[in-house]
């Protein structure tokens, strides 16, 4: 569990900062690990496949399938 899932920022629960990261947290474990190490710990694909232990592919496929998934939870206000 992380830091994050256990004490996140009470102090700016309406901000897009705090509606993100709840989202993030809402996604399936392999999916938020990569988006919380890629976007919010900056690490690169190549550090995340060491860590998670799977292969730089694998990585951003992760990457690109909770970034869908982010999209579809969030709407048209959080693009890119």
């Amino acid at each position: 569990m992380t830091s994050l899932e256990t004490n996140p920022e009470p102090n700016y629960e309406h901000t897009d900062e705090y509606v993100v990261l709840q989202a993030v947290l809402k996604l399936p474990a392999n999916y938020k690990e990569a988006i919380h190490m890629y976007y919010y710990e900056g690490c690169d694909a190549a550090q995340i496949a060491k860590m998670l232990r799977c292969s730089v592919n694998t990585v951003y496929s992760a990457l690109s399938r909770g970034q869908q998934m982010l999209k579809e939870r969030l709407g048209d206000d959080f693009e890119d």
